[in-house]
């Protein structure tokens, strides 16, 4: 019997999350946004800061709730973000470090300047006093050569937006 095609998804929640145990389970995999996807260019990269994690909680859907605070900035009230859905304030995976400490340790996060600005923290701060040095990730992360990929993920119809993805996909294996 011939296997179907696993389809590709614009939501974490519609997406195979984890391991199965047949190939013909895998039904389904998350076109997870890049940085420069984001229609705000505030969320095209990330800083890296240091961070204590306070509490991770794992809820069913797989989805991780992360609790901390800003390690040079200790006096605030600790900030929460779900991992990896909001993608548009920080970077779930490596370089970040934070999703795989515990409670109590301490690691690296990367977060956008679209997550200090909707916290009521000042970016230009924030890189000055709390991030570390480095610049931004991706580097070139917000240059113009995304502005196709940008353009693609702002077109609010999801199936439009997946027929494009198709061309550009199409397009680019004939190039190869």
């Amino acid at each position: 019997m011939a296997m179907t095609s696993a389809k590709r998804v614009l939501t974490y929640g519609e997406s195979t999350r984890e391991p199965t145990s047949s190939p013909e389970e895998l039904l389904a995999w998350w076109a997870r946004p890049l940085p420069y996807e984001a229609s705000d260019p505030r969320a095209w990269s990330y800083r890296p800061y240091r961070v204590k994690v306070i509490e991770k909680q794992r809820s069913t859907d797989g989805i991780l709730l992360l609790t901390f605070v800003l390690v040079r900035h200790a006096t605030q009230t600790p900030f929460k973000l779900r991992l990896p859905i909001e993608s548009a304030y920080v970077w779930p995976d490596l370089p970040s470090t934070a999703q795989l400490a515990d409670a109590g340790q301490y690691g690296f996060l990367f977060l956008s300047d679209l997550w200090a600005e909707d916290n009521n923290l000042s970016p230009a701060t924030l890189a000055e006093a709390y991030a570390e040095p480095g610049n931004k990730w991706p580097f070139g992360g917000d240059a113009p050569a995304f502005s196709v990929a940008r353009l693609i993920r702002a077109i609010g119809d999801g199936e439009l937006r997946m027929k494009m993805f198709a061309l550009l996909d199409g397009h680019a294996s004939k190039k190869l």
